[in-house]
């Protein structure tokens, strides 16, 4: 039986992987700014939530039916948020944090902006805007950051 289901196994090869699918493992998911500014948060927030980076807005908000909810959610689809600060054991979003880098022209930032901050805004939850440093004043985010991690339960 097992030289039957060999035999049949090896009439079939299956064609070569790279063949059938064009992908690629693409680099780190943060850049050099984003990883630096990670490891920051790591360091402030410690164990007490998860940081997750490149959130889809479509994975942290639901859009309540309307006649229009397939355009709502297109708008949000494939927007994300560079990091999303969650408690540890729920996973419940605390708060979103926006990192610039200026790769964006000023005036297609703040029009991208304006419309994620009415999203959060509707959602609930806080969302913090911050531009990518070279060093950042550890004691000043420590505190801005903290305001937001009231809400965890342990």
């Amino acid at each position: 039986m097992v030289d039957r289901v060999r035999g049949w196994l090896g009439r079939h090869s299956d064609p070569e992987i790279p063949d059938l699918y064009p992908y690629n493992l693409r680099d780190p998911l943060l850049s050099p700014a984003e990883t630096r500014f990670y490891q920051i948060l790591l360091a402030i927030v410690g164990r007490r939530v998860v940081v997750c980076p490149r959130v889809r807005l479509a994975d942290v908000f639901s859009v309540k039916p309307t006649p229009r909810h397939q355009a709502f959610y297109d708008k949000i689809a494939c927007r994300t948020v560079d990091f999303l600060l969650c408690e540890r054991y729920t996973l419940k979003p605390l708060l979103a944090i926006e990192l610039y880098d200026h790769a964006l022209p000023r005036a297609q930032r703040k029009k991208r902006d304006s419309f994620i901050d009415k999203v959060f805004k509707a959602g609930k939850l806080p969302i913090m805007h911050l531009v990518a440093q070279e060093e950042y004043n550890l004691r000043a985010l420590a505190l801005a950051i903290a305001l937001h991690m009231t809400k965890i339960a342990y």
